[in-house]
């Protein structure tokens, strides 16, 4: 199994538990230079040199002391900088229904292709950016979803039906059965080469080919030779999942599809 990452509340709790730590230090650390100021005051030394050493100045101090009054040690931290009057949305709520009613007509539009199909189609000239303001209101509010894949994208490839998921435990009880087939690519003096190999859990049997590549055809051909070889009958293989096994269904490859009949267990 293949893990690309971890669960996003993994990462959301790991990001909260930096912003918790980073905000303890930045208390510790206010707190102790308003107590280095309080401890210079008490001793008589001048305000002017009390902001040199600790780095706050007198208006500083006084504000932290009546939020510390007020709030406790919550007054060290740091005040929200957001300005008090923010610059309103001069878009229209008609442009905003529109750009939904597209959206929803076309999950897969982000804002480029939208911004010109509101221009093309509506006479409504808008930046890109604004656009992308309202595709993130609008799946802020629940109206849209984020992304939804587009039916034409790339789909997974499916294998034949006679290709049978390998089992835990699953064990080889006589011989032909379970034959492990698999592929090197094997270099020597400059020239490489695909060594084929197959060999029975049971009676130890080995056969082996060498090819110039590792395609379907030439992995049929290795079958052929293995069919033909063995000193009993081949019921079924185990491969690892690799394409050169997965015979084609393209023309003039019969003859494989014929051959390809046998069970097929992929390991993984």
């Amino acid at each position: 199994m293949q893990i690309f990452g971890l669960h996003k509340n993994i990462y959301k709790i790991a990001n909260y538990s930096l912003q918790q730590e980073i905000t303890d230090e930045s208390i510790a650390l206010r707190q102790k230079l308003f107590s280095d100021w309080e401890l210079l005051k008490s001793r008589g030394v001048s305000i002017t040199e009390i902001s040199r050493v600790t780095g706050i100045s007198r208006a500083t101090y006084y504000r932290r002391k009546k939020l510390v009054q007020l709030y406790g040690l919550k007054g060290f931290l740091s005040r929200s900088k957001r300005p008090h009057n923010v610059r309103q949305s001069k878009i229209s709520k008609l442009v905003i229904d529109l750009v939904l009613k597209l959206r929803i007509g076309n999950p897969t539009y982000g804002k480029s292709k939208l911004a010109v199909i509101l221009k093309k189609d509506h006479a409504v000239s808008i930046s890109e950016s604004s656009v992308g303001r309202i595709l993130s209101s609008l799946i802020k509010a629940g109206k849209i979803s984020k992304y939804t894949r587009s039916r034409y994208s790339k789909k997974r490839r499916k294998f034949k039906s006679h290709a049978q998921k390998w089992q835990y435990g699953m064990r080889a009880t006589s011989p032909g059965e379970l034959v492990q087939i698999d592929h090197m690519s094997v270099t020597k003096n400059i020239f490489s080469f695909k060594h084929f190999q197959a060999w029975d859990p049971i009676t130890k049997v080995i056969i082996a080919d060498i090819s110039s590549n590792a395609k379907s055809l030439t992995a049929a051909k290795f079958l052929r030779k293995l069919i033909k070889e063995l000193p009993f009958k081949l019921k079924s293989i185990q491969v690892d999942g690799g394409s050169e096994l997965v015979f084609s269904r393209k023309k003039g490859q019969d003859k494989v599809r014929k051959i390809s009949k046998i069970t097929i267990k992929k390991r993984f």
